[in-house]
């Protein structure tokens, strides 16, 4: 009898010492990951510990945020433990607060570690909108308002949010009360594929660095196919945005929303401006410099050009508007109002791309259906 126990006692510090193993070598070796694009965030392995740095969390601040992460059966290193907020991985129950997020969980075959999202109408994707029907992801509030209360009920192991870098007073009452609290900065980033980037991002949270790596070299390959086909293309006039308060807002000439204009093939009108961010310009200076430009594409949520023309009479003297050569990104929008291009969009650059080639270069791809953008007629 006691041969048997010490020989189950044996096998238990056996087993025990081998999942610590696995969890180093997990932490530092084949599940490690590269980061090609985004320059948001950062990955550093350590032994048993992942390391990751969010270098710029809102627009603004000049504060890095460090999360350490650490398998359960990894011996705790106090020195690494003290460089961030530690979270045991892999992490099962997520609350997350933006669509580009929880887009994340699913490419990674991950949507059943969704437990609670703010507004659950804003979901496109048919397979977490089934989820929130059949009770298994709860209303947790509002995007600008989380309930604390459901939250806390979900007693989720990380909630995933954005901040703009305004006080939120519930993501600080979360970190009160001892509910890790992680950051995604992915609208931090100057090019669609290092958003899409974030990705890897999520994985090391849940131990699918493999998972993601896969999913992303076969979108980056797509979408460097697509760069290779409009190379050396006579590039077409192409302008954006629309009146909003007045004042007509569009990319900024370095907004990746005006540079992937330029890897498809055209010539964006206020390509030599330096902005990352937005513009807001008066009417009569985009009817000036766009009249006669070929393509107008990025008209808000407009699914007509009578609708267009009914906001604002102005807007039919663009000769894109007389050619009827206007596009939106609203070819998939749900009954509810949820539209995909800012859901899976995010993680699907290389469609995105393929929808403005097809519409600065229809010749280029004459099999090609637009997929999230919509020629308004």
């Amino acid at each position: 009898m006691l041969i048997c126990l010490f020989a189950i006692g044996c096998a238990s510090v056996n087993k025990n010492e081998k999942l610590q193993r696995e969890a180093i070598e997990g932490a530092r070796g084949d599940k490690t990951i590269s980061i090609d694009y985004a320059s948001a965030f950062s990955i550093d392995y350590r032994e048993g510990y992942k390391i990751v740095t969010v270098g710029t969390p809102w627009q603004g601040s000049n504060d890095s945020i460090r999360y350490v992460l650490r398998h359960q059966q990894t011996p705790r290193n106090e020195e690494i433990a003290a460089m961030g907020q530690e979270i045991i991985i892999p992490v099962d129950k997520i609350v997350c607060n933006s669509t580009s997020q929880i887009v994340l969980l699913e490419a990674l075959g991950a949507i059943d570690k969704l437990k609670g999202f703010p507004q659950t109408q804003y979901i496109y994707s048919p397979d977490i909108v089934n989820r929130v029907k059949g009770g298994h992801i709860k209303e947790v509030g509002v995007e600008a308002k989380m309930n604390i209360e459901s939250i806390l009920e979900i007693d989720p192991d990380m909630v995933m949010a954005f901040n703009t870098g305004r006080e939120d007073r519930q993501i600080n009452k979360l970190k009160e009360l001892g509910v890790p609290v992680v950051i995604n900065a992915d609208y931090m980033e100057k090019s669609m594929l290092g958003r899409a980037e974030w990705l890897k991002f999520m994985s090391v949270f849940l131990d699918k660095e493999e998972e993601a790596t896969a999913y992303f070299e076969q979108v980056e390959a797509h979408y460097d196919s697509l760069v290779n086909l409009v190379s050396g293309i006579d590039k077409v006039d192409v302008f954006s945005g629309s009146l909003y308060g007045g004042s007509w807002y569009m990319p900024g000439g370095r907004n990746y929303g005006a540079l992937i204009l330029s890897s498809a093939g055209g010539h964006y009108l206020w390509s030599d401006n330096d902005n990352t961010g937005w513009l807001n310009v008066a009417f009569e200076v985009v009817y000036e410099k766009a009249r006669s430009a070929d393509i107008w594409i990025g008209v808000g949520s407009f699914e007509s050009l009578d609708a267009l023309r009914d906001a604002d009479s102005r807007y039919a003297e663009f000769k894109a508007f007389r050619d009827k050569r206007v596009y939106s990104y609203v070819n998939r929008v749900n009954d509810l109002g949820a539209n995909d291009y800012f859901e899976s969009g995010i993680i699907r650059p290389d469609l995105i791309l393929a929808d403005h080639i097809k519409m600065l270069h229809p010749e280029l791809m004459p099999g090609y259906e637009l997929y999230y953008y919509k020629q308004l007629e």
